[in-house]
């Protein structure tokens, strides 16, 4: 496992070939040496390959062919490196393909679903001086309806996931807040503490997905809309 964090298939094969002869080779010098035992000096010389390796990258050499060296990767792993992600299962490493995927289409959905969100200065602005123009009272009714709220998501994990689980949360700090400050500053504070969602998941925006359907919905008058 710890190889596997570390270096290509095609090296630990490498490995795993070059401690597997060194096992047999010590079994056949040493007569009458227990194969258990051949097989745990394998195994230890794998561990020091792991180890070397990751001290001193040069040791490894080239990554063993996967035609050359007689050593096939099934079907599914040819299909998800070359196919999918277009590495070489053998030579790619953890960092390239953690780049590949990290870089994949569901994280430029969830950046385009982030961008299409109003800025939250721009929400807060409005919140803030709009407050005469909304009913009291209205925007803990949004919340209350958003916790049921199945927007379509833009992408898996997007900023619009989690807006009901959101909503509710946010609703609860609005009523501890209301028993202190008129309705109008409640909702200030609440909305004002939505930011704390987008720090939520993976830094998608879902604190700032919440509040806009909220000004969407008190710009609107569809506080009943589901």
């Amino acid at each position: 496992m710890r190889g596997a964090s570390l270096f290509p298939i095609g090296h630990l094969y490498r490995m795993a070939w070059s401690s597997a002869r060194d096992a047999s080779s010590a079994y056949q010098r040493n007569a009458g040496m227990p194969k258990e035992n051949a097989i745990t000096h394998g195994l230890k010389q794998f561990e020091r390959w792991v180890q070397r390796a990751s001290e001193d990258p040069a040791v490894l050499g080239k990554t063993f062919s996967e035609d050359r060296n007689k050593v096939p990767l099934s079907a599914a792993t040819g299909v998800i490196f070359r196919a999918i992600m277009g590495l070489d299962p053998m030579s790619a490493g953890p960092v390239e393909i953690a780049k590949v995927l990290k870089e994949s289409p569901d994280d430029e959905l969830r950046l385009a679903c982030d961008n299409g969100i109003p800025e939250r200065h721009e929400l807060m602005e409005w919140i803030r001086t709009s407050t005469e123009a909304w009913e009291s009272g209205k925007f803990r009714r949004i919340l209350a309806v958003l916790e049921d709220w199945e927007p379509g998501l833009c992408a898996p994990s997007c900023a619009h996931e989690r807006v009901g689980q959101i909503a509710r949360e946010s609703g609860r700090f609005y009523d501890r807040a209301v028993s202190r400050v008129a309705e109008r500053d409640a909702a200030i504070l609440t909305a004002e503490a939505t930011a704390i969602a987008n720090a939520w998941q993976d830094g998608v925006r879902a604190g700032d997905a919440l509040l806009a359907e909220v000004v969407r919905r008190l710009q609107s008058g569809a506080s009943s809309e589901s």
